[in-house]
């Protein structure tokens, strides 16, 4: 049986809505004005997700990157699309007002020098959201259910 058929991580997984904690961030911060749906914004490790996120909270100026070359150009519409190493981003010095990353830092080799990264290349503010650290998380790292280090996604996708 593969994980993801588990009955326990499907309950998990429709339990636990974490598009819904990530939108509901997002609105928060542009209610209280730190954020606002004009600024340039900046998407590290992006998916469709991150795209349905920004298009339904009104954000215009969204590129969206990640190391993916599987995705049809046209996924990402109306937004941008850049393929980018989160590790060593080829923009200029604070090109981006708002940087994010949802859930994709720890997939670096270096997560630190993902965060360098985002913060050179942010002028006013950046956004990390990381759940490896959540009671679900240690929860299944004790019952054999989740890697501690994502090893296995790292020589699956031929990068080890």
């Amino acid at each position: 049986m593969k994980l993801q058929d588990h009955p326990f991580v499907k309950r998990l997984i429709e339990k636990n809505d974490a598009k819904f904690f990530y939108s509901a961030l997002l609105k928060k911060l542009l209610e209280s004005r730190q954020l606002s749906r004009d600024m340039s914004v900046l998407v590290i490790c992006g998916t469709v997700k991150d795209k349905k996120v920004f298009s339904e909270l009104g954000f215009t100026n969204v590129t969206v990157s990640n190391l993916d070359t599987r995705a049809p150009s046209d996924e990402f519409a109306p937004y941008s699309w850049s393929y980018q190493d989160a590790e060593n981003l080829g923009f200029p010095d604070k090109h981006f007002d708002f940087v994010v990353v949802n859930a994709g830092l720890h997939h670096c080799q270096s997560p630190h020098r993902g965060l360098l990264e985002m913060y050179r290349v942010a002028r006013k503010c950046l956004l990390v959201i990381e759940a490896r650290e959540s009671v679900l998380m240690k929860l299944a790292l004790r019952m054999g259910m989740a890697e501690e280090y994502e090893v296995c996604n790292v020589v699956t996708e031929g990068l080890g």
